[in-house]
């Protein structure tokens, strides 16, 4: 069996209706975020060793489970439509410890701006939760794998 080396984590952020994509784009790129296709991402600030990714999180629009396809121009051509759940993504192997926190304050501006709830391995979280949640994620890579972030973690992820 394969380890666990969390590599990816996940957290939905999920609204009780549906929501204009625009406003969101427009909120997402006023904080940083670039678009790609039909997802954003935030870059990482700060030092980042080659084994690191610079992306610090990525976000998947989706409307009743089902991705929403839809480029940055055609948002701005007016033919955005609505959404309900953010898939938010934070690749916990290949970021510090340190950058949990900036990701958990990110979700906690997009959940309290949209109105969302936050939910992560399948559980409604709170966000005090979710911070406790990912930083045990980070006690298990210190303690089997030599941290969140590490080199050595990226050479036994090359290896699998």
């Amino acid at each position: 069996m394969k380890p666990n080396y969390h590599e990816k984590e996940t957290v939905l952020c999920k609204s009780s209706k549906p929501q204009i994509r625009k406003q969101l784009h427009k909120w997402l790129k006023a904080r940083g975020y670039k678009s790609e296709d039909d997802f954003y991402f935030l870059k990482r600030k700060g030092k980042i060793e080659p084994w690191q990714s610079d992306s610090l999180m990525s976000i998947d629009v989706l409307l009743n489970g089902n991705d929403v396809y839809e480029t940055e121009d055609d948002i701005q051509e007016g033919n955005s439509s609505f959404w309900d759940t953010l898939r938010i993504n934070y690749l916990m192997a290949s970021h510090p410890r340190q950058y949990i926190s900036v990701f958990v304050s990110e979700i906690m501006e997009i959940a309290n701006t949209f109105g969302l709830t936050i939910q992560f391995q399948s559980h409604e979280q709170s966000i005090d939760l979710l911070s406790t949640e990912l930083n045990q994620i980070a006690d298990e890579l210190e303690q089997n794998w030599g941290g969140a972030g590490s080199k050595s973690l990226a050479i036994m992820i090359e290896l699998e």
